[in-house]
């Protein structure tokens, strides 16, 4: 029965405490590799947390369309000509192409006096379907959202962001409440804020939503819409329906398919799977550098090991000559190399994640919306501590095989 032997032990810890020196130079090689790899990991998760917080809260198969100006002449047609959208469009397309999953036509009007009692403001209003607090990640923090039953019956009651609410109602809740939208009144029945962070958590906050068939009638908007979004169902590919969709537009609003300034779009699977692809290869690259630090890290150990093998001549020789059998050898070499690159990695380890937490905490306060949340997953931790381990053990192969090699004899005699 295997137990703990305190004088094997001993003779690792004496042999380490006598080569202070080598063993330190040794053991920073292996640091400083698991360090960088933990540190360089946290940093990329951070910049990749960061970028994709701006596009947070929105879903990654949206599809938003806006009409331009014409910058090419098509079937007797001129250019600079300012496209306009309307329901007929909206019809047309969802009519057409089946793989839309939900569509949310706008109305945008901008600069219009928001009033209740003495308190004001110019607020962006906009005329909206139901399906945009979907697709935009907008949750009610107070009543509800917009209905069916508000478009259908062309309601004039209003939902607000939640900056435009702390703006107009300093004591009062705005539930319930009139405002004033260019001397129409409309009852809040909601306040939203952004489900997300990044540049659309603001913008949506210091709106105002009403049903878009109110937004058309109250503001003599007509048939007119200012753009739209849409998203697509999982099966389907967003470019596709995109190329498709835009195809649509340019030929019921005569402008050349080639005109790239006539009909806007961003497409969200596409800077999706742009961002996916590039942190892919940035972790690629960590994941190199890292392994091949660690590794020049273990050829240092494997190298120093040897050394010491060969100034312990005398001293394995004289282990042999006294009955210690090649095992109880090769035992002792791959465990000093297995414990000087654990202990060390070990310890990188516990310093690199213990920096990527402190700037977690600092950046929690306030910091760059491009780097947020640096992290590293317990399953790299795990990993890279087994990897150490299997490491020493390969460094120390060589130098516990030349050991194994040393004849009593010769080592007795060596100086």
């Amino acid at each position: 029965m295997l137990g703990f032997d305190r004088d094997f032990w001993q003779e690792i810890l004496s042999t380490f405490r006598s080569n202070k020196l080598r063993t330190g130079l040794t053991a920073a090689g292996v640091f400083w590799g698991i360090f960088m790899l933990i540190l360089m990991m946290g940093i990329g998760r951070g910049m990749e947390n960061g970028v994709k917080g701006e596009f947070g809260g929105t879903v990654s198969n949206g599809l938003f369309v806006w009409p331009g100006r014409s910058a090419m002449p098509h079937r007797g047609m001129g250019i600079n000509r300012q496209l306009t959208f309307d329901l007929d469009d909206v019809k047309e397309i969802k009519a057409k192409v089946p793989e839309i999953e939900l569509f949310a036509p706008r109305v945008e009007l901008n600069g219009l006096n928001i009033v209740y009692g003495a308190e004001k403001g110019s607020y962006e209003v906009r005329g909206e379907l139901p399906a945009v607090f979907k697709i935009q990640s907008m949750i009610a923090r107070e009543g509800r959202i917009l209905n069916t039953l508000d478009e259908s019956e062309r309601r004039k009651v209003a939902v607000i962001g939640k900056t435009v609410a702390e703006g107009l109602f300093i004591k009062d809740s705005a539930i319930g409440k009139y405002i004033q939208v260019n001397n129409i009144p409309f009852q809040v029945v909601g306040v939203i804020e952004f489900d997300g962070q990044g540049q659309w958590m603001q913008e949506v906050e210091e709106q105002l939503f009403i049903p878009l068939s109110t937004c058309q009638q109250a503001f003599n908007y007509g048939n007119k819409i200012s753009w739209f979004v849409c998203t697509v169902r999982p099966d389907a590919s967003v470019t596709e329906v995109e190329t498709t969709v835009k195809g649509i537009l340019a030929r019921r609003h005569k402008v050349d398919p080639n005109d790239a300034q006539a009909i806007g779009s961003f497409n969200s699977e596409k800077e999706f799977g742009r961002i996916a692809s590039l942190f892919d290869s940035i972790n690629i690259f960590i994941w190199f550098v890292g392994i091949m630090t660690l590794f020049a890290g273990v050829v240092s150990v494997s190298n120093v090991m040897l050394i010491t093998v060969k100034d312990r001549t005398r001293e394995i020789g004289l282990r042999k000559a006294i009955g210690a059998t090649p095992n109880s050898i090769i035992r002792m070499i791959l465990t000093e190399s297995v414990v000087l690159t654990t202990v060390s990695g070990y310890i990188g380890l516990l310093i690199g994640t213990g920096l990527i937490a402190l700037a977690d905490n600092l950046l929690a306060g306030g910091g760059s919306e491009l780097f947020k949340n640096p992290e590293v997953e317990p399953a790299v931790g795990i990993g890279s501590l087994f990897v150490l381990i299997i490491s020493g053990a390969l460094a120390g192969l060589l130098p516990a095989q030349y050991a194994v090699r040393i004849q009593p004899i010769a080592a007795l005699r060596a100086d």
